[in-house]
């Protein structure tokens, strides 16, 4: 206490362990994990550095002439003193918030306490470590006796290197970043499935030789007397001499094939690493030759250049210049290139999108699209709804929602999602959804009300005024300016239009199952839980059906309260083939009067296919039904139904054949057999529409459109029609899009204009999307083959 390091360090220790104790209150970073680490990261770079350059400046301007002429002679042992010494304060400082984290386990649940020191000891401590090896290095490149310059010079290394990383962030592809101060960012917030991985091992590694060149440098070139750098006295120290070109080295070596380990990407590179490009009048598609994409790409060249048509029409702006599509293989092969794994991700000022691979048309490229076209309405820098420091998080994602309303395919239109949270009293307040705050809320919740109130506003007023609210980032003036009218009273119209939707109970209780979910924020160790659910689906995978289920119930132990885990486990337990654990996994689901009832139809459903395989037709037709008079999904329902039928179906080899394909014995789903079984059942009853719209089915997921067409075309006109409008509507859908990937035009047209008429504005939706994709397609055709198609 007595000198003025040690008050500068009992000063640290107020703010470490204010930290700490603030931390406790934040949900997310409340327990021991990335979230805490990253954080303590942060302030321990900071302390780090200010301590680090403090301890040379005090060492400079007080030491006694006996230790400074050690110093001259032993120069290596004295720059490795001062930053171990500030090294060990700073990891006692970091000692307070680690205990008050610890402590705060008693209240929030840790889910994996060993996971959290791991995070601890290679975020924070490591990252104290870089920082005072960055003080030390300033303060003896600083030959001042001046206090403060000391401090200002160390910590603006700590803030440039942050802001270096926001501005590699701003210009390349990669969102996480990897940094000797903050360690590693992990990037999308929806992303749950954060590791330590080798990337951030190798970038560790890096930032400790880069650290160390650094201190062997000011070593090698230490005038002891002063305890200052100068060229003059690295004369006869050969040996540091090597030792900083060693590291050096190192850290060069690292820095080279840092693509290649996985910690730092450019544009060239990620263009690279995909390695085919194809470039259309507004867009480079970037893919991998031997990947999903590459053999239709024109397929979804076209497709994206129907969307670039639709948004300009809507939004009457197009971006300046070629947008740059990324499309992966998969969510893994995304999430190692650039971060964002299950997060589909647009940067506007970059007119840039990145897509992982999930069928045609691809479900979320207009929305990222829309993204980009609203970056002309953003501002300056991002592109985005931005004033300030003040981010609409509400307006920029409820733009592309609204922008892509009929090109995003769901089960509810977003307004029906409203309808459907309001009438479960757990739709958030619209001023919290349109701010900042989304990020805090359920996005489910928050992209479907955001994506209903833009849309309203866009539809109200046009896509000019929309634009200019887009800019203002939904400042309360700019809505009477613009609006004529408050934010309040636009809300009260809206709701009007929300009161007004109709919603079918069955579809309500369905919402309300998805809609409940809580965010991020405030899930049970949303990270580590995420992990295990992650590596859980890899052993069922590999074959180690034990190891899965193992995973899956200390998830459900850890957090009892959420019942897709629960469903998880009876989900998994089937696929293994444990029929007693299914069972009791699907009667605790049935069992719990808690749970929604779209659960229980799932658990009912479950115990349908037990009883199926094991010959007790009578008993999954009972299950069957069950399940069906509870809610459920119209794809699950119609499967349902399949199933019921062949379990009512008199035995025989139709019964035994639809059972087989429906319902197939562990380790028997084998898709030549599947086309097999479908063949036969087909030939058996040519009359059964079900079998020929389940063998359509299956051609087309084996891209066999004109085939496919023909199988739905019998399935619609077959004597023995198709069980219900569910189905009808399925077939219309798949035989529309069969038609047009076979070039029938006029076909396609045919059925998507009866799917328009369906009372479901979900189905009226994508049949208008597709209506509209023919009379483009329609009008980039030679005029024979539109006189053909017509």
């Amino acid at each position: 206490m007595r000198s003025g390091l040690s008050r500068r360090t009992w000063g640290w220790a107020l703010a470490f362990a204010a930290l700490g104790i603030a931390l406790c209150f934040v949900p997310l970073f409340d327990l021991l994990g990335y979230e805490a680490s990253f954080a303590l990261a942060l302030a321990a770079s900071l302390a780090g550095a200010h301590l680090g350059a403090q301890a040379v400046w005090q060492a400079r301007t007080q030491a006694a002439p006996s230790t400074l002429a050690q110093a001259e002679a032993r120069p290596f042992r004295a720059v490795l003193s001062l930053f171990a010494a500030t090294t060990l304060r700073v990891w006692a400082l970091l000692f307070l918030p680690l205990v008050a984290l610890s402590l705060n386990a008693l209240r929030v649940r840790n889910c994996d306490y060993l996971s959290g020191l791991a995070w601890f000891v290679v975020l924070p401590l490591l990252s104290a470590a870089c920082a005072s090896a960055a003080g030390v290095t300033v303060g003896l490149l600083a030959p001042t006796r001046r206090r403060l310059t000391a401090t200002v010079l160390a910590v603006a290394v700590v803030f440039g290197s942050l802001l270096w990383g926001g501005y590699r962030f701003y210009v390349e592809p990669p969102i996480f970043a990897y940094d000797p101060f903050a360690g590693y960012f992990a990037g999308s917030l929806y992303d749950e499935e954060v590791r330590i991985a080798a990337p951030l091992l190798w970038a560790r590694a890096y930032h400790f030789a880069v650290a160390s060149a650094a201190l062997s440098a000011c070593a090698l070139f230490l005038d002891g007397k002063k305890l200052a750098l100068s060229l003059r006295a690295a004369r006869g120290r050969l040996p540091l001499a090597g030792l900083t070109l060693l590291f050096s080295l190192i850290a060069l070596g690292l820095h080279h094939d840092r693509a290649r380990l996985g910690f730092q990407r450019d544009t060239a590179q990620l263009a690279r690493a995909l390695g085919a490009e194809r470039v259309t009048p507004h867009f480079v598609l970037h893919y991998s030759p031997r990947g999903p994409f590459a053999k239709d790409i024109d397929r979804y060249a076209a497709d994206a250049e129907f969307r670039y048509a639709e948004l300009h029409q809507l939004l009457g702006v197009a971006p300046l210049g070629r947008v740059d599509a990324f499309l992966f293989d998969s969510a893994a092969q995304k999430g190692a290139l650039m971060g964002a794994a299950h997060t589909s991700i647009a940067t506007p000022w970059r007119r840039q999108i990145y897509l992982q691979a999930d069928g045609w048309p691809h479900p979320v490229l207009m929305h990222e699209l829309a993204h980009v076209f609203m970056g002309r309405f953003g501002d300056s820098i991002f592109g985005v709804s931005r004033r300030g420091l003040a981010f609409n998080v509400g307006l920029i994602e409820g733009a592309a929602v609204a922008a892509s309303w009929d090109g995003t395919p769901s089960e509810l239109t977003p307004d029906q999602q409203v309808k459907a949270m309001r009438e479960a009293h757990i739709a958030p307040p619209l001023g919290r959804v349109m701010s900042l705050d989304f990020l805090g809320l359920s996005a489910a919740q928050a992209y479907a009300e955001a994506g209903s109130f833009c849309r309203f506003l866009l539809e109200r007023d046009g896509p000019k005024t929309f634009g200019a609210l887009f800019h203002a980032a939904g400042d309360a003036r700019a809505y009477p300016r613009l609006y004529h009218k408050s934010f309040a009273a636009l809300e009260a119209e809206w709701s009007k239009q929300i009161d007004a939707v109709r919603l079918p109970a069955d579809e309500a209780a369905l919402a309300r199952e998805r809609l409940s979910r809580p965010g991020v924020f405030h899930r049970v160790c949303a990270h580590e839980l995420a992990l295990r659910r992650q590596a859980a689906q890899e052993a069922l995978a590999a074959g180690d059906s034990a190891r899965a289920l193992q995973l899956l119930r200390s998830v459900c132990a850890d957090d009892p309260d959420e019942p897709q885990n629960r469903v998880a486990v009876m989900d998994t337990a089937y696929a293994a083939g444990d029929r007693a654990a299914t069972r009791s996994a699907a009667l605790l689901l049935i069992d719990d009067p808690k749970l929604d009832s779209t659960l229980r139809s799932r658990a009912q459903a479950m115990l349908g296919d037990l009883a199926l395989t094991s010959g007790d037709r009578a008993g999954a037709a009972a299950h069957y039904r069950a399940a069906l008079s509870l809610p459920l999904a119209e794809d699950a329902a119609r499967l349902v139904t399949a199933k019921r039928i062949a379990a009512e179906e008199p035995p025989g080899p139709i019964a035994d054949g639809l059972s087989r394909y429906l319902v197939p014995p562990k380790g028997h789903r084998d898709d030549a057999l599947d086309l097999l079984d479908l063949s036969e059942l087909v030939r058996a009853a040519p009359d059964r529409g079900l079998f020929h719209y389940l063998f359509g089915l299956r051609l087309a997921a084996h891209d066999q459109p004109a085939r496919s067409a023909a199988e739905l075309t019998l399935s619609l006109s077959s004597a023995r029609a198709l069980p219900d409008a569910r189905f009808r509507r399925a077939a219309l859908r798949q035989l529309g899009r069969a038609r047009f990937l076979d070039g029938d035009l006029a076909g396609a047209r045919a059925a998507f204009a009866e799917l328009a008429k369906d009372p479901r504005p979900s189905v009226r939706r994508e049949a208008t999307d597709f209506l509209a994709r023919i009379a483009a397609e329609l009008t980039t055709r030679p005029a024979d083959s539109r006189n053909d198609a017509r």
